[in-house]
């Protein structure tokens, strides 16, 4: 049967579309190699559907001008970071490795409490407290920080001189356990530098259980191997993510937090109503 014609059948159907298929290709072979198409199909019609609003370009535009208090913000940008299909960035690299942003908006949770009063905002939205009590400063959530041994440390480019993403995705990327995040400046709501954040918290994916990192412990706050030397819970990276890019090298000197710090989440009073 053409897989075109069967995969109809299954759409205009409420019956056990299992025992259609079956019914459908009796021959196991075959089964076999229509669950694979039809698998493939699945995959391109939810990435036709789930097409990003923005380019990567137009993505960093967006949270290096905006107001990232805005409550406009928040109803159109921030759904991009958990979109089913959203850009990476490019951050740079060091010596050994190269650095990637994987958009999350909700990677970071906080660690109890809140900022001033009223309701809670979403924890796309969080602020780092010290040990008085008072905000150090509020930040937006930018998603996780990976890394790969791949292409020794230089971006593969296309003839144009950008990034070659086919290339680059095919990479092995792994997790740093640190999160971007877009500082937000205290006269105003726009971004006034690129940091990151070690994630405290861990999911353990046998258990379904979460746990916190003891600050004394030895296991949290430090980069791959071999740049693995010193502990820190936050740096700064950059001005603003429009400076990171396949070019910009990459430096751990400008560290914020040595030790870990209370995340706190925001109070609904901070957000700015716009149009």
């Amino acid at each position: 049967m053409d897989y075109e014609v069967a995969y109809r059948r299954l759409s205009n159907t409420n019956d056990d579309q299992i025992a259609l298929i079956k019914l459908m290709f009796p021959d196991r072979e075959e089964c076999k190699l229509f669950l694979r198409w039809l698998d493939a199909k699945t995959t391109a019609d939810i990435e036709e559907l789930e097409q990003p609003i923005y380019t990567r370009m137009e993505l960093i535009a967006r949270i290096d001008s905006s107001d990232l208090l805005a409550k406009s913000f928040a109803r159109t940008v921030v759904p991009e970071l958990e979109a089913y299909i959203r850009p990476w960035i490019p951050v740079g690299h060091d010596d050994h490795f190269l650095y990637r942003l994987y958009p999350k908006a909700y990677g970071l949770r906080a660690d109890g409490g809140r900022m001033h009063g009223g309701p809670e905002l979403p924890e796309h939205l969080l602020a780092i407290q010290n040990a008085e009590g008072k905000e150090e400063f509020a930040f937006l959530q930018l998603g996780k920080l990976e890394y790969t041994k791949d292409g020794q440390a230089h971006w593969p480019k296309t003839e144009t001189g950008d990034v070659d993403d086919v290339t680059a995705q095919k990479f092995l990327w792994k997790e740093t356990g640190f999160n971007l995040v877009a500082r937000i400046g205290s006269h105003g709501g726009h971004i006034d530098g690129v940091y990151t954040i070690y994630d405290m918290h861990v999911d353990d994916d046998l258990t379904g259980n979460t746990y916190t990192y003891c600050p004394s412990s030895e296991k949290w706050g430090r980069l791959p191997d071999p740049l693995d030397k010193e502990q820190f819970f936050c740096a700064r990276l950059a001005n603003k993510l429009g400076d990171c890019g396949g070019s910009y090298r990459v430096s751990w000197e400008l560290i914020a937090f040595h030790k870990p710090v209370r995340l706190v989440a925001l109070s609904e009073d901070r957000l700015v109503v716009d149009v």
